[in-house]
């Protein structure tokens, strides 16, 4: 780090990837988001990594419908955010895939 000081939200992202973290648990991850080509692959990946928060019970009968972005929502138990560029919380889904995958900086799981 030189001086002075960059404050992590400025730094640029390298390879794609961004940090995920899930409310309340200590521990979070990375996610290479350039590893993935749809909100819905990046929703099965959060769920293989947070497995006891974000799985429920009936995962086959939720009734998901795609919306114009190709992103199924479906009645799941959590919400997933990302801070954009300007560092504001984003819902994930609400922006194309292209142009999230370009301004997400990090991720946060709500339950």
């Amino acid at each position: 780090m030189g001086w002075p000081p960059v404050k992590s939200a400025h730094r640029p992202r390298s390879n794609g990837h961004v940090k995920a973290k899930m409310e309340g648990v200590a521990i979070g991850r990375k996610v290479d988001l350039s590893r993935h080509a749809s909100y819905d692959e990046l929703h099965h990946t959060l769920r293989l990594m947070f497995p006891s928060s974000t799985s429920h019970q009936g995962d086959s009968d939720v009734r998901e419908e795609p919306d114009r972005h190709g992103c199924r929502r479906g009645r799941a138990p959590y919400a997933v955010t990302y801070e954009d560029a300007d560092g504001d919380w984003m819902l994930v889904g609400d922006a194309p895939w292209q142009d999230f995958t370009r301004s997400a900086k990090r991720l946060k799981i709500l339950l």
